[in-house]
């Protein structure tokens, strides 16, 4: 299914302005494809950062001295 919503934005993409495909078939494969794929869904977040992480960043920033650390 994935591929073929990859085609479908290339046909988009490359047809002249005035003979472009509608739209409604597109957002409604699209929407199919995400009811029916969990992948599509996923949320990607970043790994939480914990103390034993966060003490040896502290500690190289403040190795230098400088104002920044």
């Amino acid at each position: 299914m994935v591929d073929q919503m990859t085609y479908m934005s290339l046909i988009k993409t490359a047809m002249p302005p005035g003979k472009k495909p509608d739209n409604s078939l597109y957002l409604r494969l699209l929407e199919n494809c995400r009811k029916n794929n969990k992948h599509a869904l996923r949320t990607r977040r970043a790994f939480p950062i914990t103390l034993p992480y966060l003490i040896p960043m502290m500690e190289k920033a403040e190795a230098d001295n400088r104002p920044i650390g």
